[in-house]
């Protein structure tokens, strides 16, 4: 089995590696774990075999050769990932041991694996954006559970969440972010909105057609979403934004090796962050509150008006529909 890789002439085309390096030996690392895993988990079990034996048979029609180069693209700099992290290191009868002769520092090697990773991710997002894209050319993927997971989220993706904190695009901290993020969406967000108006957001979410109306709420919504997320994350984690982590960073020199020193980033930073973004995050909360109750009527974000969140801007009193009468009632 090839795992989408016959010649070192073809790994080279995506990734800058020397002449010693060959596909034969990063094979281990393109058929198992991280590299396979992240393709399987955007592909899916039948998208993924289909292109996999099609490539193996060298019988790939015009789609497949691009969605091929689009994981090809991907999967290099994850097995080159992976590789890195054993390279440095022998396993023997006598244990594991380190070839500090030859290899280079450790914070050259810890530069050289995050740049790597940071580069797979940027084009496992790059794959995904082809694939819904292009989805008519790939059918059946946009009924997987793994398309549904790339549009599972109000703020989908790394490089939208970068419109409103900057994480450098990084994929790598989008996904550290994911299960924060998830679930400021479900606690916050939508208990504001409305069960039926958020209903209606993912609809289009999924269709990346959101209508006039909602793309005014959505511009309210993301940041909130962003800064209370990050907020959240701040107190479970103490991270700070950038790919590494929450790093204070400094460069000793210690003989003959320079050692890269990263220490977590102090309580009292994280905790002046936490509330920094929290404050934020309530803003655009606060925000957005005051916009639907602002503007919301029986023809403009119905759903949310009929609902028992609505609360009138001059009587603070909540509207909720009678369906008998088609009229709306105080509470």
């Amino acid at each position: 089995m090839t795992y989408f890789f016959k010649t070192t002439a073809e790994l080279k085309n995506h990734v800058a590696v020397s002449q010693a390096l060959s596909v034969e030996t990063l094979r281990p690392y393109l058929a198992n774990g991280l590299a396979s895993d992240e393709i399987l988990g955007i592909l899916g079990a039948d998208l993924y075999t289909e292109l996999l034996d099609a490539y193996d048979a060298a019988n790939m029609d015009a789609a497949q050769t691009k969605l091929l180069e689009m994981v090809q693209s991907a999967i290099a700099p994850l097995a080159v990932y992976a590789y890195l992290k054993e390279a440095a290191v022998r396993i023997s009868d006598a244990g594991v041991t380190t070839d500090r002769e030859k290899t280079a520092f450790q914070w050259q090697q810890e530069k050289l694996e995050s740049s790597q990773l940071q580069l797979a991710y940027r084009r496992l997002d790059a794959l995904i954006l082809f694939l819904q894209t292009n989805e008519a050319d790939y059918s059946g993927w946009s009924a997987t559970d793994e398309f549904k997971a790339t549009l599972e989220l109000l703020i989908p993706n790394a490089k939208e969440f970068s419109v409103y904190i900057n994480i450098r695009e990084s994929s790598r901290t989008f996904r550290t972010l994911k299960p924060f993020i998830r679930d400021v969406e479900m606690t916050r967000i939508a208990p504001l909105l409305s069960p039926a108006l958020y209903s209606e957001l993912k609809t289009q979410l999924e269709t990346n057609s959101f209508s006039g109306d909602n793309a005014e709420l959505m511009v309210l919504i993301r940041p909130a979403i962003a800064y209370l997320a990050v907020s959240s994350a701040l107190d479970e984690s103490s991270i700070e934004l950038t790919p590494e982590g929450a790093y204070v960073t400094s460069v000793q020199a210690t003989g003959n090796a320079n050692i890269r020193d990263s220490k977590p980033a102090s309580l009292d930073q994280a905790a002046k962050a936490k509330e920094r973004y929290r404050q934020r995050g309530e803003a655009y909360l606060e925000s957005l509150r005051q916009f639907l109750n602002s503007t919301a009527t029986s023809s403009r974000y119905a759903s949310f008006f009929s609902s028992s969140n609505y609360r009138s801007p001059e009587t603070g009193q909540s509207y909720k529909q009678n369906p008998e009468r088609n009229s709306f009632l105080a509470l």
